[in-house]
């Protein structure tokens, strides 16, 4: 069972979708969201154990396929 932070990414994106961080750039991702708790999501569908997520609001993305990253 895959566990995720619980952030504001999850209301941005109706639980439905996150952006998968790889080499600097995000990926908006369909996810499938299982049990919730106040401070962790369950993902069922989506994401694998090792990947990184944006768990910020991402509302400002305005549903972008991919997001470049800067740090």
């Amino acid at each position: 069972m895959l566990k995720v932070q619980r952030g504001q990414f999850f209301d941005s994106g109706n639980g439905r979708v996150a952006y998968r961080i790889e080499d600097g750039i995000a990926y908006r991702t369909p996810i499938l969201s299982g049990a919730t708790s106040l401070n962790s999501i369950e993902i069922i569908e989506g994401l694998q154990e090792g990947d990184t997520i944006i768990i910020s609001g991402t509302d400002q993305f305005n549903g972008a396929e991919t997001v470049l990253i800067n740090n």
